[in-house]
């Protein structure tokens, strides 16, 4: 029970569930094997070990599209169960159809222009599509094109996913390694699968606002990275970063629970 006494004092409960090295120590922050000591290390497939109706705000960002639809559903009634009556719910995953978009404009592109530049954009939207889908290995082909030694596109992929290629190629780069997975058995992709940086699902603003309505939330609306009902949200800075957005890829979605 001290992990409640902690909390139980501040005003403004709020919860960050899956937050990865993204966190504010105002917030009740969850996340499995986590490093940091203001984090409480939870397998959120699991449930919330939160009590039920005692959050105002739960804030998950790119984490729902690790999930397959059974551990969705458990994590949405979770979120669903610890927020209080008419308390908001922030959503962020990759934005689908921004991609999809992307994509297309950079097929058009290099059909209309087979310039290197074109090539690499189109290549690196195909890896936004497909890779951390697909990928059998830690950082999967997004890795190694972030590792090459030239980089025809920085710019366009900084556009992207803004600080995931900056930190990549700050504290990656000087010891980048290739590595040969041409090897890699059947049983050590089996077990990479399992690790939680596979992408099972992608959604666009029509199908997670879809998901939102499903687990009792209304008021469904999509946001602005620096855009909230959350009380001085952007005070956190989880999203925006010195006026940067931290991950430009992202579909930012908010709802409030169902009385």
């Amino acid at each position: 029970m001290g992990f409640f006494s902690r909390n139980l004092s501040k005003k403004n409960r709020m919860l960050n569930v899956g937050c990865g090295s993204s966190y504010h120590t105002d917030w009740i922050n969850l996340d499995i094997n986590t490093p940091f000591e203001d984090v409480i290390d939870c397998d959120i497939t699991q449930g919330l070990p939160i009590e039920s109706g005692s959050v105002d705000a739960v804030y998950s960002s790119h984490v729902l599209e690790h999930f397959k639809p059974k551990q969705l559903e458990n994590v949405m009634k979770e979120i669903n169960r610890v927020l209080k009556p008419n308390g908001i719910l922030r959503l962020v995953v990759p934005d689908l159809e921004e991609i999809a978009m992307k994509y297309l404009q950079a097929l058009q592109e290099v059909r209309k222009s087979n310039t290197p530049q074109n090539n690499a954009n189109y290549d690196w939207m195909m890896l936004e599509l497909y890779d951390q889908t697909v990928r059998t290995y830690g950082g999967g082909k997004m890795g190694e094109y972030l590792g090459q030694k030239e980089i025809l596109n920085k710019e366009f992929i900084v556009e992207r996913i803004g600080f995931e290629a900056e930190n990549y190629w700050k504290n990656t780069m000087p010891n980048f390694v290739e590595v040969d997975h041409s090897n890699d058995t059947i049983e050590s992709e089996i077990a990479f699968r399992g690790s939680g940086e596979i992408h099972y699902w992608m959604y666009d603003s029509f199908s997670l606002g879809r998901v939102m309505d499903k687990y009792g939330f209304v008021n469904i609306k999509q946001c602005k990275a620096n855009e909230s009902s959350i009380k001085n949200f952007s005070d956190y800075k989880l999203e925006v970063i010195n006026g940067k957005e931290r991950k430009p890829d992202s579909l930012y979605m908010e709802g409030i629970k169902r009385i």
